[in-house]
């Protein structure tokens, strides 16, 4: 399994909300762990990985907390994104 290639996780579990979140200077997105957990399960299962090893899951993990991995995301009432400002501006 290849990793993503990002500059950092964007993603980070907030044991204060209890939710996964992430931010810069266009977007916030959070979701509760449970819909995270269904990310890393799809993402492993459309690889064909239906019993990850611990780096398989770790790798998998990794690219879901990417920031690229949630553009065009639309799961309304699961995962929330919001738009600091435009895109380019």
């Amino acid at each position: 399994m290849t990793q993503a290639t990002t500059t950092g996780p964007f993603l980070k579990y907030s044991g204060q909300f209890q939710r996964w979140q992430g931010e810069d200077d266009t977007i916030f997105i959070w979701m509760d762990d449970a819909t995270f957990q269904t990310y890393v399960q799809g993402y492993l299962a459309v690889r064909g990985i239906t019993e990850p090893t611990l780096q398989e899951r770790s790798d998998a993990v990794q690219h879901c907390r990417a920031r690229s991995y949630w553009d065009g995301v639309h799961d309304p009432g699961k995962v929330h994104i919001r738009y600091v400002r435009e895109r380019g501006k």
